[in-house]
């Protein structure tokens, strides 16, 4: 699959989301929900997927996956080599992984500044 059939896919994909936009400031795709990126891609060096996923998930597909390794971008990233065959199932259940942390943690962080609001308000 050539390059710009990769990066289509992966826009399908990502997009298929709920609150997700799509933006390329650095070039390439970076996919957001709620302003939080949750799924990168780069075509520098061959097409590549970065997404976050669990920590012992992303462990394990470091150890197991010859396409996938540690990612720069977080703790628990992995960069994901698409060049050869692709399995899409498995990539879009990454995808969502990625996504529901990003959803989650977004939720925590709200909730948080929500409660701290209230107990500073309750102090006055």
């Amino acid at each position: 699959m050539k390059s710009d059939a990769i990066l289509k896919k992966l826009d399908d994909i990502c997009l298929s989301f709920p609150d997700t936009k799509v933006s390329r400031g650095w070039g390439d795709p970076h996919y957001t929900v709620k302003g939080k990126i949750f799924a990168g891609a780069s075509n520098k060096a061959g097409p590549r997927l970065q997404v976050r996923l669990e920590a012992d998930h992303a462990d394990m597909l470091i150890d197991t996956d010859p396409r996938v390794v540690k990612s720069k971008y977080g703790p628990d990233a992995v960069d994901i080599d698409l060049g050869g065959k692709v399995d899409w199932k498995q990539i879009r259940a990454l995808v969502e992984e990625s996504y529901r942390l990003t959803v989650a943690t977004r939720s925590r962080r709200s909730a948080s500044a929500s409660a701290s609001r209230r107990r500073a308000s309750s102090r006055r």
